[in-house]
């Protein structure tokens, strides 16, 4: 679990810039929407996650969706995919803002089969990056917003 700054809540644009991740855009893309050099939303994100606990972007989506920040966000189009129980547990790892490395200690696996796994889960939901597969497996309800990840693999 995380554990914010107290009284955190999202300062002007970073709305904007999570969504921007959660459908998948890159920096350049979401500081094209709002106007903002590449940097400056790199800048943002990075504050954010150090202003909300999270350990990364994918992190940091999570927390939106946990916090109900992305409860605008219309749940992107896809066609049903069944993802395994191991896709899943490693997918609640990211989401906890693990690296595959961590994830790899974690479920005990090799660093190369979660590798493996994350580009199978990305074609498979049509993801553009780890932030954007996090929260697609939260909208089409493949994981909760920051359920535990446990070691079964």
């Amino acid at each position: 679990m995380y554990s914010p700054e107290a009284g955190t809540d999202p300062r002007a644009n970073d709305i904007a810039i999570l969504a921007g991740l959660a459908r998948g855009r890159t920096y350049a893309q979401i500081g094209n929407d709002l106007g903002l050099p590449r940097e400056t939303v790199r800048a943002r994100i990075h504050s954010l996650c150090r202003r909300i606990g999270a350990c990364s972007s994918a992190h940091a989506v999570a927390i939106a969706y946990e916090e109900g920040w992305m409860g605008g966000l219309r749940r992107e189009p896809r066609p049903d995919v069944v993802l395994s129980e191991r896709q899943r547990l490693i997918l609640r790892c990211v989401a906890q803002g693990m690296t595959n490395s961590q994830i790899a200690l974690r479920v005990g696996l090799h660093l190369t089969t979660i590798t493996q796994c994350l580009s199978s889960v990305y074609t498979r939901l049509n993801a553009r990056h780890r932030a954007h597969a996090v929260a697609l497996a939260i909208q089409h309800r493949h994981i909760t917003a920051l359920e535990r990840a446990g070691t079964e693999a």
